[in-house]
């Protein structure tokens, strides 16, 4: 269902973790814009980066950086 994988995206906003990092890049490629803005805005929070919706960016990013999340 949309509203859900939609709120679970936005609740692991709360969890620093590189299998959360890697779920919500994943979830970038999900058919439903609304899935992919929560899980944007999720990246976003617990990284401090903004690649707006762009997986491969997020990706690259993710891989160039070994500590990724905001302190």
């Amino acid at each position: 269902d949309t509203e859900v994988r939609s709120e679970a995206a936005m609740a692991l906003s709360q969890y620093p973790a590189p299998r959360v990092l890697q779920a919500l890049i994943a979830a970038m490629d999900d058919p439903q814009l609304a899935v992919n803005r929560n899980a944007q805005l999720a990246l976003r929070a617990l990284t401090g980066q903004d690649f707006a919706l762009d997986r491969k960016a997020w990706a690259q990013w993710a891989s160039d950086n070994p500590q990724p999340f905001v302190a």
